[in-house]
């Protein structure tokens, strides 16, 4: 691993060389320039570059400016004395930028973040060996049909309690068995069904696959299932829907909906009507993605929300960012408030499950705890 260092205080540039040889980094190489850097690195493979913000010739923003510039698609950090949120907002702008940014911290730089550093950059560099996923948009004709024959199937990913201590619960994720191409994932298909109103049909299409995979899970594992506002918005349909369940051995108590909503919508009467009979019936209600896009306090306090599901870039950032830290112990302590469970999405590994259980977070979902899998997979893996 090849790591270029760029920093205008030479006692910093040795030691965090020394601290990097030490992890056993084999080359390191320390300029005190940026403009020094620019020249090797454009003859030279890099695997890292790690940089202060505040340097007299060319701060680090110029930095991130002229990496994009060239295009650089190796991991980047930031390390710096500056405030913290001048530190967060050049690591947002290097992320608009497109570039592959590890996590960023402040001056000192303790040994564990250092390690974080650099087991964050192998593992981008791994996963760059990885034949990545290709994503093919379908026309809506090829969509439709599929949903007709019935080639669109849910895989489940765990949700695990806290208090419990186990699997109490799965989120049903919708994917599609193309007869050519094998398993495909919603970003080939989604947008499409989104463009011509056609969410219902696929809506129920989960709906169908959750009724008939429930039977295989025990009765007090829960079920979450994705819904948009335009399909809450659908009156006729969705009764038809939930009178699927009223015909099923489900009990209503064991779905949870979830609004997933990225965009602005209207609280129509036909979706105020269809969320209250939803409630009426004993089903969960919950806010996915907290604190992003526009899932906000309005709709939070405006609706019969049981379950807050908060987002994963609030839980990936809570060791490392105060202002998501405190967002999130803020809306773990609203969500109690207001007699809410808590979800913690996007859990990653042992540092970030700790950290929810020891703030309050009832239910943690992400790799860590469990991926998405089939639910004949998820009965065999002994965790129900």
């Amino acid at each position: 691993m090849k790591v270029v260092l760029i920093d205008d205080n030479p006692i910093e540039l040795h030691v965090l060389e020394m601290r990097l040889t030490k992890l056993g980094i084999c080359k390191v190489v320390a300029f005190s320039s940026p403009k020094e850097a620019y020249s090797y690195i454009s003859a030279n493979h890099v695997d890292l570059i790690i940089f202060d913000l505040e340097m007299p010739q060319e701060d680090g923003l110029a930095v991130l400016s002229h990496l994009h510039s060239i295009q650089f698609g190796q991991p980047i950090c930031i390390l710096s004395g500056m405030n913290r949120e001048i530190i967060d907002l050049a690591e947002k702008v290097g992320l608009m930028f497109g570039l592959n940014m590890v996590s960023c911290y402040s001056k000192p730089l303790e040994q564990d973040q250092l390690e974080n550093i650099v087991w964050q950059s192998r593992q981008i560099k791994q996963a760059a060996k990885q034949k990545p996923r290709k994503t093919t948009l379908y026309p809506l004709e090829e969509i439709t049909q599929g949903l007709q024959e019935k080639q669109f199937c849910n895989h489940y990913q765990p949700q695990y309690c806290f208090k419990a201590g186990r699997l109490i619960g799965v989120e049903a994720l919708v994917r599609w068995n193309h007869p050519q191409d094998g398993l495909m994932f919603p970003d080939s298909f989604i947008s499409q069904l989104e463009e011509s109103e056609h969410t219902f049909d696929l809506l129920k299409a989960v709906v169908d696959n959750v009724i008939h995979d429930a039977q295989h899970l025990p009765d007090h594992v829960s079920i979450s299932i994705n819904v948009s506002a335009d399909d809450l918005s659908n009156h006729n349909d969705f009764s038809s829907l939930l009178s699927q369940f009223a015909q099923s051995d489900i009990k209503p108590e064991r779905i949870n909906f979830e609004i997933t909503e990225m965009r602005v919508y209207k609280l129509t009467p036909e979706m105020l009507r269809n969320i209250a009979r939803l409630r009426m019936s004993g089903f969960g209600l919950s806010i996915d993605d907290f604190g992003v896009g526009h899932s906000g306090l309005s709709n939070l306090v405006s609706l019969p929300f049981t379950e807050l599901k908060i987002d994963r870039q609030f839980v990936n950032n809570y060791l490392i960012n105060s202002k998501h830290r405190h967002a999130i112990e803020l809306s773990v302590q609203l969500a109690k408030k207001l007699n809410m469970k808590v979800v913690a999405e996007g859990v990653e590994n042992k540092d970030e499950f700790n950290a929810m259980q020891a703030i309050g977070v009832d239910i943690c979902q992400g790799y860590f705890t469990g991926r998405p899998t089939t639910i004949e997979q998820l009965i065999t893996k002994d965790v129900l």
